[in-house]
């Protein structure tokens, strides 16, 4: 069975690329700027998951207009 991108997790190293490379540090000043509204992962065993569709949605939301 395969997962839609509806319900797909993506992992913390896939999740820094589809941000721009950014590193661990980054990503942990994001979470904790409430302001931002960067996405709260999911913990699974211990690992950190982000939903492959709300981090597209976050995405395009910060994209700039031109």
């Amino acid at each position: 069975m395969t997962a839609t991108n509806s319900t797909r997790l993506l992992p913390a190293n896939e999740m820094k690329t589809r941000v721009g490379g950014v590193s661990d540090m980054t990503i942990w000043r994001w979470l904790r700027k409430p302001d931002l509204g960067f996405l709260r992962p999911i913990n699974i065993n211990g690992r950190n998951y982000w939903p492959e569709a709300e981090l597209t949605a976050f995405i395009e939301s910060r994209r700039v207009r031109a």
